[in-house]
C-alpha cells in the first residue's frame, strides 16, 4: 500500500472517530439531563427559613435550620401519606403562606399529623387538611399536642374529614408540663367526618383552651370534648363560637372550669356537664336546638336527646357548678337547664341573666330539691317547684299572651319594660315601682305582699289599671290619634295615645341614637297603644303632621319595638307630612337635624379700574381660598361638635 493510500485511510478513520464521540457525548449529556430532571422531581423543594438562603424537601430540615422564634414558610402545598412529623424542644412559627398542608391514608400504628411536646408553635396564614382513617386505638389527628407546649392558630383553617380529632391534647403519664392551645378571631377549626371525633379532645390533666374564633363539627360529635380524666380551663371569649349541628357543643366529663362569653350551640345540648364548674357571662349565648327525638346514634355518650342548654348528665355521677350571670340560655325543645340524675350535686346560681325553654318543659327541669335561683329572667314559673334559693321576689309580665318570670333585683325591670296592654302580677315579694308606668299596664297582686301603683294599693281582689290620658277620640273618619298624629289601618281597632313629656331610660336611648346618627333636634317622642290591648295583624300607618316650613327636611322616626331592637326611618318632608308602617306599637320619637347659619360678607364686586381689577382678581381668588378654608374648618368644628 503506498504511503498516501495510508494517509487518506487514517484520516478517515480520525474522521469517523469525531462522529463517534460527539454521538457519545450528546447521548452522556442527555442521560446528564434526564438525572437532573429526576433529581428535581423527587427532591422538590417545599420549605425555606426566613431571613436564611436556600430551600428544604422536608420539615425535619427546615427545623434543624430554623433559630428560637424563628419562622418557617411553606412555599407551596404539600401532602403526607400516614406520616407524623414529631417536634420537640423548639419554638417556632410555621407559616403556611396560603398554603394547604394535607395529610392522608390509613394509619395501622402510632400518630400522624403535628406531633408536638415541649414546643411552642404558631401556624398561620393558610390551612393544615387530614383525611387519614384508622380502625386500630391510633392517634389520626391534625396536632397532637402533649406536655408543656402551647399551640397557637392565626388565620389558619384546621379541617378534619378522617376519624380522628383535629386537635388532641394529652398528657404521657411521668411527664408533667400544661398544655394550651390557643385559636384568635380569625381561625377556624372544623370536624366534618362521618366518623370524625370531636373536633377538640382534651386528655390532659393541666390544660386551658382559649377560643375567639370558630370551632365546628357537623357530624354526631361535639365540639370540644375534655375526656372524664381531663383537667381543663375552657375559655370561650366573646365573638367566639362553638358549634355541634349533631351532638353536643362543650362535652365536659372531666375536671376544669369554663367560661363562656361567646356562643356556644349544639343539638342536642349547648354544653352537657359531669364535673367542673360553668360559668356563662353577660352577653353570652348557650342554644340548644334539637329535638326531643334526636338522631340515632349515642356518639360520643353526649346525646340523651333532651334538647337542653345546660344539660347534667343523668347516668353519670354528677358534680357540677353552674352560674349565670347575664347570660342567655335557650332551648327550642326541652329546658334551657336540666339535670334528671337523682343523685346529681348540683350548685347551680343564676343571678342574673334570661333562661328560656319550650312551652312544655319551662325554663327549667332540675331535682325539686334543688334551690338555685337568685334571680334572672325564666319562660316558667319557677315558684311552682321551689326552685328559689331564699326569699327572693318574683314579679310576671304578660305581653302578647307570653309570660316571664323575672327574679330578685330583675323585678326592678319590669316597669320599664311594660307596654300599653301588658299585665304585671306581683306572685312573691313587695312590689311598689318607682318608675312611671305606660298607660294601659294592668297591675296585679297574686302573693301576700304590698304592692302599690302610683300610690293606689293593689289587692288580690282589685287589680290597677294605669289611666288613660291626653289621647285622640280613635273614632272619627280619619282615625286621628292624637292632633297632627293620623293612622291607617285595615283592622277594625282603635289606635290611642300621648305626647311624652318626660323622657325615661328608654326615650333617652331613642335620642342618643338619633343624636349619633346626625339629628340632633328632637322634635317629639310619642307613646302608641291599641285601646283595647289587641295586636296588630295588619301593617298599619302612621302619618305625622309636622308643617309645611319642614318641606324637603330629613327628619328621623326611631321605633322601639317589644324584642328591645329600633325600626329607624328616614324620611324627608313631603306636603307637612312624614309617615312609617308598623307592625307593632310602642314608643316613638321624631328628630330632625339642625339648620346651620352662615353669614355672607358683603363685597363690592364692581373694579374702580383695570389694575385694581388685576389685584382685584387675585384678592378674589385669595379670599376664595380662604373663605374655603374657613367652610371646611366650619364643618368640622361642627363634626366634632355633634
Amino acid at each position: 500500500m503506498s504511503y498516501h493510500s495510508n494517509v487518506k485511510q487514517n484520516k478517515e478513520r480520525r474522521e469517523k472517530m469525531k462522529k463517534t464521540i460527539l454521538k457519545l457525548n450528546t447521548f452522556i449529556f442527555a442521560i446528564m439531563a434526564m438525572f437532573a430532571m429526576t433529581m428535581t422531581v423527587f427532591a422538590e423543594d417545599y420549605f425555606r427559613v426566613k431571613g436564611k438562603e436556600g430551600s428544604y424537601d422536608t420539615l425535619k430540615k427546615a427545623l434543624a435550620a430554623v433559630d428560637e422564634n424563628g419562622v418557617i414558610e411553606l412555599i407551596k402545598s404539600v401532602t403526607y401519606n400516614n406520616a407524623s412529623i414529631v417536634i420537640s424542644d423548639k419554638k417556632f412559627t410555621l407559616d403556611l403562606g396560603g398554603n394547604v398542608m394535607n395529610f392522608e391514608g390509613d394509619l395501622n400504628s402510632g400518630y400522624s399529623g403535628i406531633v408536638v411536646g415541649n414546643t411552642d408553635i404558631t401556624i398561620r396564614n393558610g390551612e393544615i387538611k387530614s383525611s387519614v382513617t384508622t380502625e386500630s386505638e391510633t392517634f389520626p389527628t391534625i396536632i397532637f399536642a402533649y406536655n408543656n407546649s402551647n399551640v397557637n392558630l392565626e388565620s389558619a383553617k384546621l379541617t378534619m374529614t378522617g376519624n380522628g380529632s383535629a386537635i388532641n391534647l394529652y398528657t404521657f403519664k411521668g411527664l408533667n408540663g400544661k398544655v394550651t392551645l390557643n385559636i384568635d378571631p380569625y381561625s377556624t377549626v372544623i370536624g366534618s367526618g362521618e366518623k370524625t371525633k370531636a373536633t377538640i379532645t382534651n386528655y390532659c390533666t393541666d390544660a386551658v383552651i382559649d377560643v375567639y374564633g370558630t370551632v365546628k363539627h357537623s357530624k354526631t360529635y361535639s365540639a370540644i370534648n375534655n375526656g372524664k380524666d381531663g383537667i381543663v380551663d375552657i375559655n370561650i371569649h366573646e365573638g367566639a363560637l362553638i358549634e355541634s349541628t349533631s351532638s353536643t357543643g362543650l362535652l365536659l366529663l372531666g375536671k376544669g372550669n369554663t367560661v363562656i362569653e361567646g356562643t356556644v350551640k349544639g343539638y342536642s345540648s349547648g354544653v352537657a356537664m359531669v364535673n367542673g364548674s360553668l360559668d356563662v357571662k353577660e352577653g353570652a349565648q348557650v342554644i340548644a336546638t334539637g329535638t326531643v327525638s334526636g338522631h340515632d346514634s349515642d356518639a360520643d355518650g353526649s346525646v340523651l336527646d333532651n334538647g337542653a342548654s345546660v344539660f347534667a348528665l343523668p347516668d353519670k355521677d354528677v358534680d357540677v357548678t353552674v352560674k349565670v350571670e347575664g347570660g342567655v340560655l335557650t332551648s327550642q325543645n326541652n329546658a334551657a337547664i336540666s339535670a334528671p340524675g337523682d343523685n346529681s350535686k348540683l350548685n347551680i346560681s343564676v343571678t342574673d341573666g334570661t333562661l328560656t325553654g319550650n312551652s312544655e318543659v319551662g325554663a327549667v327541669a332540675v331535682n325539686g330539691k334543688t334551690k338555685f335561683i337568685s334571680g334572672g329572667v325564666f319562660s316558667s314559673n319557677v315558684m311552682e317547684k321551689d326552685y328559689l334559693t331564699s326569699n327572693e321576689d318574683v314579679v310576671s309580665l304578660t305581653h302578647n299572651n307570653s309570660t316571664n318570670y323575672y327574679v330578685g333585683e330583675n323585678t326592678f325591670d319590669v316597669a320599664s319594660l311594660a307596654q300599653s296592654g301588658d299585665v304585671i302580677d306581683v306572685l312573691k315579694g313587695d312590689y311598689k315601682p318607682t318608675e312611671t308606668l305606660r298607660e294601659n299596664v294592668t297591675v296585679k297582686n297574686s302573693g301576700e305582699g304590698e304592692v302599690v301603683v302610683n300610690d293606689t294599693p293593689v289587692t288580690k281582689d282589685e287589680p290597677y289599671t294605669t289611666p288613660v290620658v291626653n289621647t285622640g277620640s280613635g273614632d272619627d273618619k280619619e282615625n286621628t290619634i292624637l292632633e297632627g298624629v293620623t293612622y291607617e289601618t285595615e283592622e277594625d281597632i282603635t289606635i290611642l295615645g300621648k305626647v311624652i313629656t318626660e323622657k325615661d331610660d328608654t326615650y333617652e336611648e331613642m335620642i342618643k341614637l338619633a343624636v349619633e346618627k346626625g339629628y340632633d333636634k328632637l322634635y317629639q317622642m310619642y307613646e302608641f297603644y291599641e285601646k283595647d290591648g289587641k295586636s296588630l295583624t295588619k301593617p298599619l300607618i302612621i302619618t305625622f303632621e309636622l308643617g309645611s316650613k319642614y318641606n324637603s327636611k330629613e327628619v328621623y322616626i326611631i321605633h322601639k319595638l317589644h324584642d328591645g331592637t329600633y325600626q329607624k326611618v328616614e324620611e324627608v318632608v313631603k306636603n307637612g307630612k312624614v309617615s312609617i308602617t308598623v307592625n307593632e306599637l310602642s314608643p316613638f320619637i321624631i328628630a330632625l337635624k339642625e339648620e346651620e347659619k352662615v353669614e355672607e360678607e358683603k363685597k363690592d364686586p364692581t373694579p374702580n379700574n383695570a389694575q385694581t381689577s388685576s389685584m382685584n382678581t387675585a384678592l378674589y381668588g385669595i379670599t376664595g381660598i380662604a373663605s374655603l378654608t374657613g367652610l371646611v374648618i366650619v364643618a368640622k368644628k361642627r363634626k366634632a361638635n355633634n
